[in-house]
């Protein structure tokens, strides 16, 4: 996950549980026998379709959810419509998919999107129900009293499908909740409320919580409910699309320059007719303004929706619609993007005024040149791919491209992420599974990285090995994450790659086709397989630039520099603190043994300080 990308997620909270004696295995077909009787009693039609409308309770911007689902196979399509969004999941029992805000439509082959799909669909059938469990295993968890409620709870793992704990309700033997893990994130979902619909009891009332907050948890009301027959398949199917919400100039593309700022791609855009802004290009991102930009903009945000990101922190954010985009020669009609602040490095670096992700490449051609630093796009139905480089299928998790791969002999799944500047990080349940610390004996723990979710920590360590498809990386820094919330705790992938690597070629994104495509370059590339070597990170404060952490046993240590200290000079030169980007630069290329010193101010005090530096990893 990039350090720019965002998760949107839905909302939960756990309750307290008192642990018990666990039942039988009697007790289990028991729960499961009592759970169908109060649920589908005789005369209880459970076949055909269901058609449900839920409202929200939010009266400042309430979501209508239209679901229909197959009561046999559990298939389902998911229409949600808050204002002027509208969104849209489902499965046809092969394949789960998503419509995102501006009307393109994805399968999601990758990440757990599949066994999730696969979960959700066994409890819509109340597959449970039948004598072999449809193929799930399902063990006792224990009763729990909570609130002065009893409850009888299931742990359940259909066949390929993603485990969840289902919580029965002892008096009424109804299913109350449903709690399961989701990323690093635990959700849970409420149900209560039941009605008699032609003979058969429904929650009517449906509360989502993904643990972000009260403020964040969203209830549904039920309003309709109605019954039909048996729909074909194809309806759960992927709806096709054809967005012609998007142009060209004559030639079917357009090239425009872009400035590459600690590995991260930014470029210029018009919006609205304003500008130009500041973007930057993440494969792991949805589209993003910055407060500020949605001032200048004149537009404002509506709604308000708890954001996740790599750190462990939830942003909250709203949303605009409308937007035109404009790069170079192409046009993008009728945007949405959410509103929150990205972090930003000094001058003269460039401040990131907004983000573009998902709803560009979705649509085009996306060209990334690092050697001459050229973004073109280009229409897909013009392009050559035959001309592209070496081609990698990918599958989409959520929004994200992922590609199959192996790092170190390990196999698993990587995500593609231009947002991110690091070379390859490692999620920390690949880490624990590996035992890959004790792999790497040489290292360094420390913070790796910031954005949105705030900050990450994890140890810096070298590999040489990392293949996807025909592609092969080597001398790279790895970060094994150590994270325990957010993006790079999710244990349905095993690595992210970001601009630190995809800079070693030519990089063309093919969205619609679902291929990446790789072109070495034939020139030396600058600033790669490189780490810090002073033994410090350096960060923007008010009053410039700070040393933010000191590494333990590192050169800054045992030249005394402390946490907190504020740059005033770097040998002597004054402009060198005001050159973020350049100074680290600098502290991850310059040989080693080479004396740097630093003025500093500690407080009131000005101290000198020269650090040797020296290899930390």
């Amino acid at each position: 996950m990039s350090r720019y990308s965002v998760l949107v997620r839905l909302a939960a909270v756990v309750p307290f549980i008192m642990g018990a004696a666990p039942q039988t295995h009697d007790a289990i077909d028991e729960t499961l026998a009592a759970n169908r009787s109060a649920t589908a009693p005789q005369g209880c039609a459970w076949n055909g379709t269901l058609e449900q409308d839920l409202r929200s309770i939010d009266p400042d911007a309430p979501t209508i959810l239209h679901s229909v689902m197959d009561r046999r196979t559990g298939r389902y399509a998911n229409w949600q419509s808050t204002g002027p969004m509208r969104t849209g999941e489902g499965f046809d029992g092969r394949m789960p998919w998503q419509q995102e805000v501006s009307g393109t439509v994805r399968p999601e082959a990758g990440g757990e999107m599949p066994a999730l799909a696969i979960s959700e669909a066994y409890r819509g059938a109340n597959a449970w129900w039948a004598t072999d469990r449809a193929g799930a295993a399902i063990s006792d968890a224990g009763p729990v009293v909570e609130s002065g409620r009893r409850y009888a709870r299931l742990t359940v793992t259909p066949l390929r499908g993603q485990t969840f704990t289902a919580w029965f309700d002892v008096n009424t033997h109804l299913l109350a909740q449903v709690t399961q893990k989701i990323g690093a994130a635990t959700t849970t979902t409420v149900y209560s409320e039941y009605r008699n619909v032609g003979g058969c009891l429904y929650a009517g009332s449906m509360t989502i919580d993904g643990g972000d907050g009260e403020q964040y948890r969203q209830t549904f009301t039920l309003i309709r409910t109605k019954s039909s027959k048996t729909l074909p398949r194809r309806y759960f199917s992927p709806p096709k699309t054809d967005p012609k919400d998007f142009a060209f100039g004559a030639l079917g593309s357009t090239s425009v320059p872009f400035w590459l700022e600690g590995n991260h791609v930014l470029f210029d855009a018009r919006i609205n007719g304003k500008g130009p802004f500041t973007m930057i290009l993440d494969t792991g991102g949805l589209a993003v303004l910055t407060v500020a930009t949605a001032k200048t903009l004149a537009v404002r945000a509506t709604g308000n929706t708890a954001v996740g990101g790599i750190g462990d922190k939830v942003e909250s954010s709203g949303y605009v619609h409308g937007l035109d985009v404009q790069i170079g020669e192409f046009m993008l009609h009728g945007q949405t993007a959410m509103v929150l602040d990205l972090p930003n490095t000094p001058p003269p670096a460039r401040a990131m005024q907004g983000m573009m992700g998902y709803e560009l490449l979705r649509r085009v051609i996306v060209k990334i040149d690092y050697r001459t630093n050229i973004l073109t796009l280009s229409d897909p139905k013009k392009f050559d791919r035959k001309r592209a480089g070496i081609a990698v299928p990918f599958d989409y998790a959520d929004h994200m491209p992922e590609v199959a791969g192996s790092f170190e002999g390990i196999k698993g799944r990587f995500r593609i992420d231009t947002g991110s500047g690091s070379e390859l990080v490692v999620s920390s349940p690949a880490v624990q599974q590996h035992g890959l610390r004790k792999c790497h004996p040489v290292g360094v723990q420390r913070t790796s990285g910031s954005g949105i979710g705030g900050t990450t920590t994890a140890y810096m360590t070298r590999s040489d090995d990392l293949k996807i498809g025909a592609i092969r990386f080597d001398h790279f820094v790895a970060n094994l994450s150590s994270q325990k919330i957010g993006a790079f705790a999710d244990p349905s992938y095993t690595g992210n790659i970001g601009g630190g690597l995809l800079k070693r070629y030519v990089v063309t994104f093919d969205y619609p086709g679902q291929t990446i495509y790789f072109q070495r370059r034939p020139d030396v590339v600058d600033d790669t397989g490189t780490y810090e070597r002073a033994g410090i990170s350096i960060q923007a404060v008010a009053s410039g630039l700070a040393i933010g952490e000191v590494v333990a046993g590192g050169p800054a240590e045992a030249a005394g520099l402390r946490a907190g200290d504020v740059l005033s000079a770097v040998d002597g030169a004054k402009s060198a603190v005001t050159d973020l980007s350049g100074l680290r630069y600098r502290l991850r290329n310059a040989p080693v043994g080479t004396a740097v010193t630093f003025d500093v101010l500690r407080g009131t005090t000005k101290i000198s300080k020269t650090i040797i530096l020296k290899d930390q990893i």
